[in-house]
């Protein structure tokens, strides 16, 4: 974040970050700059951010439950799955009364995080880890969300195993900066 201070003869513009700590311009308290380079000062912080941002890691994480014994097929296609429904669920079209037609001409945008554009554009890193009871990804879950991780739950529909119950299988948390994701997945065993 950027904010600027200003007085009659001062500015003061700061920068917080995760990576910064604190910067302060002028550099020297009570140092006088000009009102029309303000702007150009803060144009020069925001690259300055924009560079460590791109510089910041990022990954998906998917976990997998253990307990249910799935074949190994199984628990690929339900990562698979689980890992791409971040940009799936915004592809699939809304139900009206007008079908698909007019797509035609209103075509549908995916938004993206700039987390999510990193991801795309450079690592795309994917982490698989494990855990031992749906309650465990549930509160996975849960925790993701409260700290405004994007998180897509996979329920299997039980048709090839589960005796035709839905189960809940997987769940992909991100892509997100690895920082964040790892306040949450941090702890989990590796598959």
């Amino acid at each position: 974040m950027i904010t600027a201070t200003l007085d009659k003869d001062n500015v003061d513009i700061r920068i917080e970050h995760d990576q910064v700590s604190m910067c302060s311009y002028p550099p020297v308290v009570g140092v006088k700059i000009g009102r029309s380079k303000v702007a150009a000062v803060i144009e020069e912080l925001k690259m300055v951010l924009e560079i460590l941002e791109s510089a910041r890691p990022t990954k998906q994480v998917i976990v997998i439950r253990r307990d249910l014994k799935m074949r190994r097929g199984k628990e690929i296609s339900q990562g698979s799955h689980s890992s791409m429904a971040f940009i799936t669920k915004q592809l699939k079209e809304p139900k009206t009364i007008f079908g698909k037609w007019w797509r035609k001409f209103f075509p549908k945008k995916i938004k993206l995080t700039k987390s999510q554009q990193l991801w795309l554009n450079n690592s795309f890193a994917k982490v698989t880890v494990q855990v031992d009871s749906e309650d465990e990804l549930l509160e996975i879950e849960q925790k993701a969300k409260e700290i405004g991780i994007e998180c897509n739950l996979i329920t299997d529909s039980g048709r090839t195993e589960f005796g035709g119950v839905p189960t809940k299988t997987c769940l992909a948390l991100g892509p997100d900066y690895s920082d964040k994701i790892d306040l949450i997945t941090g702890n989990l065993k590796l598959y």
